[in-house]
């Protein structure tokens, strides 16, 4: 469709029937052949036409709805189409924007410094004044006459600590051995008492059968 069919006849979309008979009459004259020079006639003759098909589709309620509802749509499907465009060109600007400026966040602050935690000594109550980061606690206390016994006494209670700890622990690993050996031989005593159980269940049953059986056979003799 090369023109709308209004703008052919130089209407708004709710003209009128008298509208539009009115603009044809003035446009059939003014672009019909026999009235205008041999030199333009044959674009008037293009353009009467186009007035007379567009007269022949809006002069006709049928055909002028049909026409309404293809042009409708085709606006929508226009319009639609030049949003998407709108869009599309707000977003690659934005980008571009985006892109060319420099970002009006500060760059992150890497995180403060933890500062190293200090120890005091815990000898204190005999004088020693010593205070310092941990990773030198222990030349502290090797060191400082004030703490020399202190820590001849803490390495003797830690030694009994430990010693109790691995006497505790074989106990505990000992136990569980005894335990998972009971265990063990009882399981295989079970199997076993469970196996001559069905057994003599299984026996019993084919003793009943076959007596059940035998008294069948007798009753049918007699």
């Amino acid at each position: 469709m090369a023109r709308e069919l209004y703008s052919v006849l130089g209407v708004s979309r709710d003209a009128s029937q008298q509208d539009i008979v009115k603009a044809f009459r003035q446009l059939s004259l003014k672009f019909h052949p026999d009235k205008n020079k041999q030199e333009d006639k044959e674009q008037s003759e293009e353009s009467f036409k186009e007035v007379v098909r567009a007269f022949e589709i809006l002069n006709d309620e049928d055909k002028r709805a049909e026409y309404d509802a293809i042009l409708e749509k085709e606006t929508k499907r226009r319009a639609s189409q030049e949003e998407t465009l709108r869009r599309r060109h707000a977003h690659f600007a934005q980008s571009q924007t985006n892109f060319q400026t420099p970002h009006s966040k500060p760059p992150p602050q890497p995180p403060p410094k933890q500062q190293a935690a200090i120890y005091i000594c815990p000898n204190r109550q005999r004088g020693c004044t010593w205070s310092g980061p941990r990773n030198s606690l222990r030349i502290h206390l090797t060191n400082c006459g004030h703490c020399e016994d202190w820590v001849v006494s803490m390495r003797a209670v830690l030694k009994d600590e430990i010693t109790r700890g691995r006497t505790q622990t074989a106990q505990l690993v000992k136990r569980h051995k005894q335990e998972l050996d009971d265990l063990k031989r009882w399981s295989g005593r079970w199997c076993f008492l469970g196996l001559i159980t069905g057994f003599m269940l299984g026996v019993s049953i084919m003793i009943l059968v076959f007596a059940l059986y035998g008294a069948i056979d007798l009753r049918r003799l007699s």
